[in-house]
């Protein structure tokens, strides 16, 4: 399912931003949380769609061309009081390999078994660029 992400980047002072894809829904709560309670600064990037694209980006929008960034999206289920969760984070395709472990973890998944219990789910895509790229926050 496509889905539209706010691209932002996310700093604290002194050191380096990183990159973020937060589903637009939820991007006011998750700047409030982020900014009030672990004191980063967050900066809007861009508002754009993302498209599942399966295991090539053949899917993506042939008139597009290059204007488009790979991004995964990462699903689980979280039990809370017996109940399965369903948990979505957006990466850069990049990032993917060094953030997946510590996102895992964050979530007590750091064994075979926990990650089969939890039906962790890797899905590709595509963040469409666009030209209306942001300097202030929403």
């Amino acid at each position: 399912m496509n889905q539209y992400l706010v691209k932002a980047l996310l700093s604290r002072q002194g050191k380096s931003a990183t990159l973020r894809f937060v589903p637009l829904e939820i991007f006011e709560l998750w700047k409030n949380h982020m900014q009030n309670n672990h004191d980063y600064q967050v900066r809007l990037v861009q508002v754009s769609l993302w498209v599942e694209t399966g295991e090539s980006d053949n899917a993506a929008p042939k008139i597009l061309g290059n204007a488009k960034e790979p991004v995964v999206k990462v699903s689980i289920n979280k039990k809370v009081g017996g109940v399965d969760v369903p948990v979505e984070r957006y990466f850069a395709e990049a990032d993917v390999e060094r953030v997946l472990p510590k996102f895992l973890a964050h979530y007590g998944l750091t064994d075979a078994d926990s990650m089969d219990a939890a039906r962790v789910r890797l899905e590709r895509g595509v963040f469409l660029l666009s030209e209306d790229v942001f300097e202030d926050d929403l």
